[in-house]
């Protein structure tokens, strides 16, 4: 009797082991941008998480699988860019398409298998299909109310350090907690047209207008301080200010810190640029189909990729754009004779670069 009540204790215990490590389907890694799920045995990418979001790159995000921008997904396996439309037969030449309804969403940005992205002046969050309101924005500036046809409008979403979400609007921001779907009260930057953000901290952004001043926002005092004139596509690395500069006639990439003092020069006639890893990528102004790697440590230039004959024609190339802890860059290019945008998927130390064919 003793010996079937002990073997009863074994497999209740048995079972309610087994039931807690079903209920724990997942788990974090707080060194890595992946989460693995353990019943699946898959690895799936958090978000993406960037902290520089350079002039004109900010379209684009992954989510493990695809690369989307506002028509497009490029499948990196099968390296083939797609419209994104699911609709069978599509031609995706009307406003039927999907493409073109999903392209009304602004700033895209994966996060946890889904896509946080801004439509009028509303911030969702989407999942297996479902979207979620989180924030209605009722907010705007005097210079918005006086151009625009809809001055609440939501342009831009990034994804800071504490997860937290950074929301620009028509020349303001403010910080959204996703979790709560408590927003902060927006901070004005005035009238001029934000061209690049980047993230210093959970509480402090760097940002580049059009009119060639780079900015700090503090949300905690709730300072807006300009420290540099004559800089544009301000980003950051290992807190430290990198910024272009026009200084007779040629461009002239430089740094300083968050404070715009110590400023140094280090590359002229960088035109434009993006930093991936530790590392800028950076092209010419009057040599477009080099791109040049920069390393701030050892002062070091070398010249990474070469598209200055590819299949007889000289590709002009947009500096690469990485995401959160992946392996591989995604170049851009323009091709004359095509008349349009070409995409190349590029490892990290330059090798193995692979075009990205379009698909209809």
């Amino acid at each position: 009797m003793k010996n079937k009540i002990a073997l009863l204790l074994i497999i209740v215990m048995s079972l309610a082991i087994t039931s807690c490590t079903k209920d724990q389907e997942e788990y974090v890694s707080l060194n890595s941008n992946e989460i693995t799920d353990n019943e699946k045995n898959e690895v799936t990418y958090r978000g993406d998480m960037r902290t520089n979001y350079p002039l004109n790159t900010e379209l684009y995000t992954y989510d493990g699988y695809y690369i989307y921008n506002y028509y497009t997904k490029a499948d990196l396996e099968k390296e083939i860019i797609y419209y994104n439309c699911d609709i069978i037969g599509c031609k995706h030449n009307d406003y039927d398409c999907e493409a073109q309804e999903k392209a009304k969403r602004n700033s895209l940005r994966s996060y946890d298998g889904g896509f946080y992205y801004a439509l009028e002046n509303k911030v969702y969050y989407e999942k297996d299909g479902k979207s979620i309101l989180l924030n209605e924005n009722d907010f705007a500036t005097d210079f918005a109310e006086e151009t625009r046809t809809m001055p609440t409008e939501i342009y831009s979403i990034f994804i800071m350090e504490d997860s937290n979400l950074l929301v620009g609007g028509v020349n303001f921001y403010y910080i959204l907690d996703p979790k709560t779907k408590e927003a902060s009260e927006p901070i004005e930057v005035g009238d001029i047209t934000t061209t690049s953000a980047a993230i210093i901290d959970s509480n402090r952004v760097v940002l580049s207008n059009i009119n060639q001043e780079t900015i700090i926002i503090d949300f905690d005092t709730r300072e807006v301080k300009k420290i540099k004139d004559h800089a544009r596509e301000a980003q950051i690395l290992d807190n430290m200010i990198y910024f272009l500069t026009w200084e007779d006639d040629v461009s002239v990439l430089k740094r300083c810190d968050l404070n715009g003092e110590n400023t140094e020069e280090l590359v002229r006639g960088c035109y434009q640029y993006s930093i991936v890893n530790d590392d800028i990528f950076y092209v010419e102004f009057d040599k477009y189909d080099v791109l040049y790697r920069y390393d701030p440590n050892s002062d070091k230039v070398d010249e990474f990729l070469n598209l200055e004959d590819v299949d007889g024609q000289s590709l002009s190339i947009t500096p690469p754009y990485h995401f959160t802890d992946t392996d591989f860059m995604i170049i851009s290019v323009s091709n004359p004779i095509k008349s349009m945008k070409e995409y190349y998927r590029v490892d990290l130390d330059g090798s193995n670069p692979r075009y990205i064919e379009l698909s209809i």
